[in-house]
């Protein structure tokens, strides 16, 4: 189940993902993980802020990012061989991502 919390850049205060918790990859109170929106750029060591209103209160929660997974759409390592490919040309990331981010919490 998706949650409807928005994780935002400290500096900005734009969206740049959604809490997520897909079976697997559930939140627990030191850890989580969201999805990146596809127009945002997220590395490992940023700190992120998100919130959630519990009982009616708006409570805010700092994170590092730990690890950033580029999700492809392959099965596997061997399809990924299927796709065109130019040798001695770099790669114009013209395929669609999904990136997910692991996350530890700071502090809240």
């Amino acid at each position: 189940m998706i949650e409807q919390n928005l994780i935002k850049d400290s500096q900005k205060q734009h969206a740049i993902g959604k809490v997520g918790s897909p079976s697997g990859k559930e939140a627990t109170s030191d850890q989580f993980y969201f999805w990146v929106d596809r127009n945002a750029l997220v590395e490992s060591t940023q700190i992120i802020r998100t919130s959630s209103i519990i009982g009616g209160q708006e409570f805010r929660f700092f994170a590092l990012v730990e690890q950033v997974f580029r999700v492809s759409d392959k099965a596997n390592i061997t399809d990924e061989w299927e796709r065109p490919m130019e040798i001695g040309r770099r790669s114009q990331f013209q395929q669609p991502r999904c990136d997910l981010c692991f996350c530890t919490y700071l502090t809240s």
